[in-house]
């Protein structure tokens, strides 16, 4: 059964033109690679635990608590060496992706600040009137359009600051704003820019077309569904508030019905005739080229968002012009002058 060489010279038949004997290490090498392995997952988890542990205590920074800590577990798995080349191939994978985020925001950013969305809040309040059921259906609507931007915050601020006055005036419960709010900005968190599907992007090294495309399906069957589930909510709420019996007169929401102005806040719409029309229109035609180019696939998504941006502040914000955002490099105009 063992096949042990007994003769003086060994040169027995068993062990006759047999190789050398085989290091221990590459016997085991699965086993090492296994380790090594599961030594990159326990460093990986602990950078984002400690992640979330620095920046939920506001110990330091996001920016910091992203610079310094994946170094440190470099450092500490023993890839000072590589450091720098790791570093640098990772840049390179993550630019495109980093620059289709960054223009992506500023560009609905400045769509938002253009009043793009002004139009779309005064009809759905107009269409909605008074029916609980429909005020939520122009809620799901409202959140998908404004959620384009691909940005959790803003789209909260937006929707909210619209629309809490209605809900507090119809006597709504807030929760169902903020239920239907996070349902159209789930589904539509799908969008390349948005970081669910940047992350994948990221890890999986893949173009953002590539997983964004075969999504498109079941993002439209989410979208149907979110305005199907707020309409049940709607429909709901709007049993509820007639079992309590609290109708809301014509003559007394045509009185309270929104009429903000000017800076008003991120949500509120703008005096109608403080806006350009035909601003609008060409805000909103550029918006669906750019849309339908995203799906189309006519170019890069970076670059699609950078040219987007650069034709959309150059028309919102002439050179010249006393009013252009402070982020774009030229200060606004201001009365303050130091003592």
């Amino acid at each position: 059964m063992l096949d042990i060489d007994l003769s003086p010279r060994g040169n027995s038949s068993a062990t006759h033109g047999a190789p050398p004997p085989t290091p221990l290490a590459v016997l085991h090498e699965p086993l090492y690679e296994k380790a090594s392995e599961t030594m990159l997952a326990a460093l990986g988890f602990t950078t984002i635990a400690l992640f979330l542990l620095l920046t939920m205590t506001r110990r330091v920074s996001v920016l910091v608590a992203l610079v310094l800590l994946p170094v440190l577990a470099a450092l500490a798995g023993g890839f000072g060496a590589e450091l720098g080349p790791v570093v640098l191939e990772g840049l390179s994978t993550v630019a495109p992706t980093g620059i289709m985020i960054a223009f992506a925001v500023l560009y609905f950013s400045l769509m938002v600040d253009a009043g793009l969305f002004d139009p779309l809040i005064r009809a759905i309040l107009r269409i909605a009137g008074n029916d609980p059921r429909w005020v939520a259906v122009g809620t799901a609507v409202l959140t998908m359009c404004v959620a384009l931007d691909g940005d959790g915050a803003s789209t909260f601020l937006i929707t909210v600051s619209a629309l809490l006055p209605v809900y507090k005036r119809l006597g709504m419960r807030p929760l169902v704003l903020t239920g239907v709010v996070c349902l159209g900005a789930g589904v539509m968190n799908m969008v390349p820019w948005g970081g669910p599907t940047m992350r994948a992007i990221t890890a999986l090294k893949l173009d953002s077309s590539e997983i964004f495309t075969p999504v498109l399906p079941a993002m439209g069957l989410g979208i149907a569904w979110v305005l199907v589930a707020s309409f049940l909510i709607g429909g709901r709420e709007r049993r509820r508030l007639g079992a309590l019996g609290v109708p809301v007169p014509r003559e007394e929401a045509e009185r309270d019905a929104p009429a903000q102005v000017s800076g008003d806040g991120p949500g509120t719409m703008r005096a109608p005739e403080s806006r350009r029309t035909w601003l609008t229109a060409f805000n909103l035609a550029l918006t669906a080229v750019l849309l339908i180019s995203l799906v189309l696939e006519l170019m890069p998504l970076p670059v699609l968002f950078v040219l987007g941006f650069a034709i959309a502040l150059l028309v919102n914000h002439p050179p010249g012009n006393s009013s252009r955002p402070c982020w774009t490099g030229t200060p606004r105009a201001s009365s303050w002058s130091p003592p």
